[in-house]
């Protein structure tokens, strides 16, 4: 494994990403889709972890995008990459003082269907993700990662 995070917690540092499978753009092409961010389902807004700090590891992409590519394979869509932003960046947002990340590394034995990911974590609201916030928390992350994000592409896939 490129880089082993912590398996307890998500550093203040880290860099996280949200997989795109539409297009993250809007039609004006410089703001990010909150719809990338928006889920309903219970325990949390899913997210990957890229790197300690920085940038996103180019080793942890590569180890990852095979996985995404799979999953978008079998949803049917093109995954376009990661929606990147800083743990700091939401943390220092007001909205999210309730809120924080939980690092849940997924092992192999914990579903045969699914590949171990161990850079998996959750958004999360008071150790549970709200229904009622899933709209108002993907506009927000839109809008944040507008001004502090990026996306990063797939490695290894030939561009289209």
């Amino acid at each position: 494994m490129p880089w082993e995070p912590d398996p307890s917690s998500v550093g203040r540092g880290e860099m996280i990403g949200r997989r795109a499978f539409i297009p993250p753009f809007n039609s004006d092409g410089s703001t990010f889709k909150s719809k990338v961010f928006f889920d309903k389902r219970k325990g949390g807004l899913s997210l990957d972890r890229l790197s300690a700090s920085g940038s996103a590891a180019k080793a942890v992409v590569s180890f990852l995008t095979p996985q995404c590519l799979d999953s978008a394979e079998s949803q049917r869509k093109t995954f376009h990459g990661w929606i990147c932003f800083t743990h700091s960046a939401i943390l220092d947002h007001n909205w999210f003082s309730r809120r924080g990340f939980m690092a849940r590394p997924s092992r192999i034995e914990e579903s045969p269907y699914r590949p171990a990911n161990p850079y998996h974590s959750d958004l999360v609201q008071d150790g549970e993700h709200q229904a009622e916030d899933a709209e108002t928390l993907s506009i927000i992350l839109a809008h944040l990662v507008t001004i502090q994000g990026t996306l990063v592409p797939p490695r290894g896939v030939a561009s289209t």
